[in-house]
């Protein structure tokens, strides 16, 4: 009896240490994790931003399986939306909607607004790619009702996607509407790369509605704030797009440099594919060459 009572201390006592020794281990493993998701989250969007959707979706799965493994359900919950959007770039809608799916199931009362907005927006662009701009003006419409006082990074992605969808249907002025208002939620939280995003959209819709001089100005203003913030995608982006306004403009010269410029850019991130549309508009240089002399 002696010797029974001596081995149930002693598993108490091993029991009781195995519980309480590495509760700070179990933490630190628990915060390691989630800085390793978050990585891998980081590491997706760039490759999302540079379009190499395969490689993204790969990167944002591994952020899943990473928060997953705490419960993590932030991390959970972003991952799933990034894999949803990474699926309809490369035409998997039906993919992107499980994705979509499972980040809806993850929600519950105790989860932050602004993440069920987060889904809430994902929905409206999945309606927008693979249903109709009328069905995801819909939702969108539901989705500011419920958003109120939320004042977030997604809020003002409501009013961005908003802008896209109008832009979709055509009604440019409608469209400027929603920007402005993505523009003003972004500013007042100085929400850098989300007013990058929201100034590109913008300088499209303002070339759309023959708005060039504007649209240039706002494009400046995209590329100014993805040099703020180092996002070498973006400026890439930025410069493109500036390039296709002179273009519009039947300014060849300035198309041609800003176009130059986005390759180079491309080119120091060591990417391994130039998009095409971008090569084949360096393929005609303009007559205009700093080695024609006027003989005049």
């Amino acid at each position: 009896m002696k010797i029974k009572y001596q081995w149930l201390c002693i598993l108490f006592l091993l029991l009781n240490s195995c519980s309480s020794m590495p509760k700070e281990e179990r933490a630190q493993n628990v915060n390691t994790q989630k800085e390793q998701a978050a990585l891998y989250l980081k590491r997706g969007h760039n490759d999302y931003t540079w379009a190499n959707f395969e490689s993204a979706l790969h990167l944002y799965g591994k952020a899943f399986t990473l928060s997953s493994s705490v419960d993590w359900i932030e991390g959970m919950v972003r991952s799933l939306i990034h894999m949803s959007r990474s699926s309809d770039r490369l035409n998997d809608s039906e993919q992107a909607r499980v994705y979509l799916d499972q980040a809806f199931y993850l929600l519950d009362d105790s989860v932050p607004p602004e993440l069920a907005l987060l889904v809430q927006n994902r929905k409206t662009e999945w309606l927008l790619f693979n249903d109709s701009p009328e069905s995801a003006l819909q939702w969108n419409d539901m989705v500011l009702k419920d958003m109120k006082t939320i004042k977030s990074e997604e809020a003002g992605e409501v009013w961005r996607v908003r802008g896209a969808i109008l832009k979709a249907l055509k009604e440019y002025d409608l469209a400027l509407e929603a920007m402005n208002k993505a523009l003003k939620l972004d500013q007042k939280g100085n929400y850098i790369s989300e007013l990058a995003s929201d100034y590109y959209i913008l300088a499209s819709i303002l070339s759309l509605s023959n708005r060039e001089d504007e649209a240039i100005l706002s494009m400046y203003s995209a590329l100014e704030k993805d040099k703020f913030i180092e996002n070498t995608p973006g400026i890439a982006q930025d410069l493109y797009g500036l390039g296709l306004i002179y273009e519009k403009l039947g300014d060849h010269e300035k198309a041609y440099h800003y176009f130059q410029r986005s390759y180079l850019v491309q080119q120091g991130s060591d990417q391994e594919s130039i998009p095409e549309r971008l090569l084949s508009r360096l393929q005609n240089p303009p007559d205009e060459s700093p080695w024609n002399i006027d003989s005049d």
